[in-house]
């Protein structure tokens, strides 16, 4: 609930604004790429894959917060990782999956261990107030500070790496980032907070903060009340007070255009390189070319429907349920509309997890929503539901007419 637009939206308002290329870094989460990947492409813009990550000095260490013992030992700070080609897309991925499986706490974190052990391809920038050097600045340790440049310089190269300076940053911040920048030999780029597309969405993402920071309600409000504030952002200040904990209120957080940001940056930074080494980035991303329009079901065998038919058979067999004609027919039915539908690749996809999960030990659910009145789902092992006893229908699950439905298996 961190934003609000759509990849499809960002990507045809960047082409508005004839902007060569724009990144997606969500936090912690590779999961818009494809989708964002197309949308870029469908607009004739280069899109750039990232994401900004959780980086912590040990990936390992899940003290908390009020265990640490120094100001800079925190949980995780941010840091943006953005992959400059095909190889740094792949290592970008399994820097994500060791966040989540190995450095997860509180957040999915990498450290310095395995950024550096996967870090070819990929570029990196400072990121925001949360990140490694801003925070050391704030906290007047620029020793610190000093030495993360000098880290990553070291092992990106001062062609991939970057420090950012930002239009929301705290007063002086921006300042103090590149003189130390230019100091330390690194390039300074120019970036925004952006979690909406347009203004006119800053009204919706102003009431998703609030959701999502549970924003409490002031003491004596009323629906009558607040109706009589016509604009919503002052309606949210009644309801919720104007001086509430996160506000992006007085905030330009949208897809800001040049002149929007130039106007936002000229009041600590009149230096047209950060301009030229953001297009620099964009200049240096390669194309991933990454399919689109794939069947991505996997069929490894001769004949997909056959192999249902032989599984689907034997487990009505072993239920003792092939002897009833009731069964039969069902069984029938239901593999006809699955061939026609040409659905066979996915319930066999869904089996082998299953029934691997199973094999494992791994707790698995007697199924639920509309899968449950799959005889051929009872059959496999997919759910636990025998659909005629209960009366359960098929076609609630994949109509068998002219209509296009995808079966949807909810197994939990």
């Amino acid at each position: 609930m961190d934003g609000v637009a759509t990849p499809e939206e960002y990507a045809a308002r960047a082409a508005s604004l004839e902007m060569p290329a724009i990144a997606c870094t969500d936090h912690g989460s590779l999961s818009a790429h494809r989708r964002f990947y197309r949308a870029c492409k469908d607009n004739g813009i280069k899109p750039i894959l990232g994401m900004e990550a959780y980086i912590t000095s040990d990936r390992f260490d899940r003290r908390d917060k009020g265990e640490r013992t120094t100001p800079l030992d925190l949980v995780y700070n941010h840091i943006i990782v953005l992959a400059q080609n095909k190889q740094g897309l792949q290592n970008l991925n399994r820097l994500n999956e060791i966040a989540w499986t190995e450095g997860f706490y509180k957040k999915p974190r990498i450290d310095f261990e395995v950024l550096d052990k996967y870090g070819d391809g990929l570029i990196i920038s400072s990121a925001c107030m949360s990140g490694l050097i801003n925070k050391a600045i704030e906290l007047d340790e620029y020793a610190a500070a000093k030495q993360h440049i000098q880290w990553f310089t070291q092992r990106f190269g001062k062609d991939n790496f970057f420090v950012e300076v930002m239009p929301h940053n705290i007063d002086g911040m921006n300042e103090k980032l590149f003189e130390l920048a230019n100091e330390m030999g690194a390039k300074c780029i120019v970036t925004p907070d952006c979690h909406h597309c347009t203004k006119d969405q800053k009204v919706i993402q102003e009431m998703m903060l609030i959701l999502n920071t549970h924003a409490k309600i002031q003491k004596d409000v009323s629906y009558e009340k607040s109706a009589k504030y016509q604009d919503m952002m002052e309606r949210l200040d009644y309801l919720y007070g104007a001086d509430r904990q996160m506000s992006f209120r007085s905030f330009d957080i949208h897809l800001l255009d040049y002149d929007e940001m130039n106007t936002l940056m000229s009041d600590s930074i009149n230096d047209d390189s950060i301009y030229r080494h953001t297009l620099d980035i964009a200049d240096m991303v390669e194309d991933y070319d990454i399919p689109r329009n794939l069947n991505l079901l996997p069929v490894k065998v001769d004949n997909a429907d056959d192999q249902l038919r032989k599984y689907a058979v034997a487990g009505l067999k072993d239920k003792d349920l092939y002897t009833n004609q009731v069964y039969v027919d069902r069984l029938n039915d239901e593999l006809k509309i699955i061939k026609d539908k040409e659905f066979a690749p996915y319930f066999l996809v869904v089996h082998n997890m299953i029934s691997w999960a199973k094999s494992q030990g791994i707790l698995v659910g007697p199924g639920r929503g509309s899968a449950a009145g799959s005889l051929v789902c009872y059959a496999l092992g997919i759910t636990d539901i025998d659909p005629i006893k209960y009366g359960l229908l098929f076609f609630r699950f994949i109509n068998g007419g002219t209509a296009e439905y995808n079966p949807v298996f909810n197994v939990i």
